[in-house]
């Protein structure tokens, strides 16, 4: 089995870094060396190919008097980072799972190639979700429910949010839950089959159980 430290592994690195909120190429560039050693001329070509992709957005604000360009992730950029982690915690785990030394894994022909690119596993797994946490979660939730009304929205988050608070486990809550993604399209398709009453018709209904 082999989780190759190219391409694939980076552009999974850059859209979760980028995925927690608007940042720019420094910052970006110091939050990918957390978990692997890569330098700013290899990290721009990254960003504008996901940029031309269609996984990554810019936009441009004021700092310090000159204007700073930011990074943020677009819809398409989540849908191909969930199955960047999704491929991730599966390697993941076969290896967690494994009580070999990485000396057996190459005597083995288990072919661990992030070993040989110095990548902090740790810390790849905080970002790739391995470990995701309650705010990390409801984050990307809302992301993916971005179909729904805005009193939706803020209903679903809720009732997710107190679902956290009274499991009082995250990991355990996001196991049974599934991806943020998952759990995003059932919900979506939830509120799709149920008919939404108007203002008149909630208030009709109000009157009618108030003579009940």
């Amino acid at each position: 089995m082999v989780f190759t430290a190219g391409s694939a592994l980076l552009d999974a690195v850059v859209l979760s870094v980028v995925s927690q909120g608007g940042t720019y190429g420094y910052k970006i560039t110091q939050d990918v060396r957390k978990i692997m050693d890569v330098s700013e001329s290899t990290l721009y070509p990254v960003l504008r190919r996901l940029q031309k992709d269609g996984c990554l957005e810019t936009y441009d604000m004021e700092f310090q008097g000159r204007n700073r360009r930011y990074y943020k992730i677009t819809s398409n950029g989540m849908i191909v980072l969930d199955n960047y982690r999704n491929e991730w915690r599966n390697f993941s785990n076969n290896v967690n799972g494994l009580q070999f030394d990485t000396a057996n894994l190459v005597e083995s022909g288990f072919s661990l190639e992030i070993c040989n690119e110095s990548i902090d596993k740790k810390n790849l797994d905080l970002l790739m979700g391995g470990f995701m946490t309650k705010e990390e979660y409801l984050n990307q939730l809302k992301m993916h429910l971005n179909a729904l009304t805005q009193d939706e929205l803020s209903e679903a988050l809720q009732y997710y949010s107190d679902y956290f608070e009274e499991a009082n486990d995250d990991q355990k809550v996001i196991n049974e839950l599934g991806s943020p993604e998952e759990l995003a399209k059932i919900i979506i398709e939830k509120f799709a089959n149920v008919p939404v009453k108007t203002e008149k018709e909630t208030e009709e209904t109000s009157q009618e159980e108030k003579k009940n």
